[in-house]
C-alpha cells in the first residue's frame, strides 16, 4: 500500500495498524510529504482533519473488519 500511494504521488497517507505490517507500509511509503501511523480509526480521523482542505479528495480503504466503525468525519 505504502509503495502504490508513492508511486502514484499522494500527498499523503495514514496507516490504521498496531502490528509488524504497518513497519513494511511505512517503509514502502517513504517520500510522502505525510505520513502517518495510528492504531485506531479514531487517530486517524484527527490526523485527516488536521490535514484536508475544502476541495481536498480523499481515498479510504479498509478491510472488511471495518464496517463496524461508526462514520467519523
Amino acid at each position: 500500500v505504502g509503495e502504490k500511494a508513492a508511486a502514484l504521488g499522494l500527498d499523503g497517507l495514514v496507516v490504521v495498524a498496531a502490528d509488524p505490517e504497518a513497519s513494511a507500509v511505512m517503509e514502502g511509503a517513504a517520500g510522502l510529504s505525510k505520513l502517518v501511523c495510528v492504531a485506531t480509526p479514531e487517530a486517524a480521523a484527527e490526523a485527516l482533519k488536521q490535514w484536508l482542505s475544502p476541495g481536498d479528495h480523499l481515498l479510504l480503504k479498509a478491510s472488511r473488519g471495518i464496517a463496524r466503525v461508526q462514520p467519523l468525519l
